[in-house]
Formats: structure tokens, C-alpha cells, sequence
């Protein structure tokens, strides 16, 4: 017998930039680096950690040699921060269809979520 899952997939638009009203103080200990052509491994502990909580599945289904193809693409770009020197979360651009970017993924592991570094 086959169960069937019922899924919700919300997408984000964003067609103007917002009106920065605060300036945040600089963050201390904190880093936002380029993961270029990351491991696989790597890629998928950051998918694991950020998704785990809300029923990600997609890249966790996808073949390996499938999977690399796409984080390694020219214009698909992974971005990963750092708090006090370990992964926080991480967020993937994805440049292929542009003019339009699409921010396929975003999110913070459940022990840096709701101390402001969203």
C-alpha cells in the first residue's frame, strides 16, 4: 500500500528592494562564506540541518552524480554561515534562469533559529 503525502510549497517574490529603516550593529565571531563546489556530504549535512525540522526531501531523494551536477553548476551558487567557527545555516542562489534568481533554499540550524541571525 502507498502512502500519500500531502505537501505545501510556498515560493517568495520579491520585485523591489526594501526600505532599510535600522542599521544593524556589525556581528561579532560571525561569517558568511562561498561554499564553492562543496562535497556532497558537506552539501547534504547543511540540507539535513536546516530541513530536517520541516520535512525536506527532494535533495535528500536525489542521486548523487545528480545532485553534484547541480550544486557545482557555474550559476548556482551556496553560501554558508558560520557562528563561532561552526555551520549556523546556509542559503543556495540559483542563476540559471536569469534575469530571475532563485533562492531554492534558506535556513538556520534549530540551535541558532530565533537569536536575530535571519
Amino acid at each position: 500500500m502507498t502512502k500519500t503525502l500531502r505537501t505545501t510549497v510556498t515560493f517568495l517574490e520579491m520585485h523591489a528592494k526594501p526600505a532599510l529603516y535600522h542599521i544593524a550593529p556589525p556581528l561579532k565571531n560571525y561569517a558568511l562564506l562561498r561554499a564553492e563546489k562543496p562535497p556532497v556530504h558537506f552539501y547534504r549535512y547543511l540540507y539535513h540541518m536546516v530541513g530536517r525540522d520541516y520535512a525536506w526531501v527532494s535533495r535528500k531523494r536525489m542521486p548523487d552524480d545528480a545532485l553534484i551536477e547541480l550544486i557545482h553548476h557555474p550559476r548556482v551558487e551556496i553560501y554558508v554561515l558560520y557562528a563561532a567557527g561552526v555551520p549556523a545555516g546556509y542559503f543556495e542562489l540559483d542563476f540559471r534562469n536569469m534575469p530571475d534568481v532563485d533562492l531554492a533554499f534558506f535556513g538556520l540550524f534549530p540551535d541558532f533559529s530565533g537569536i536575530g541571525l535571519g
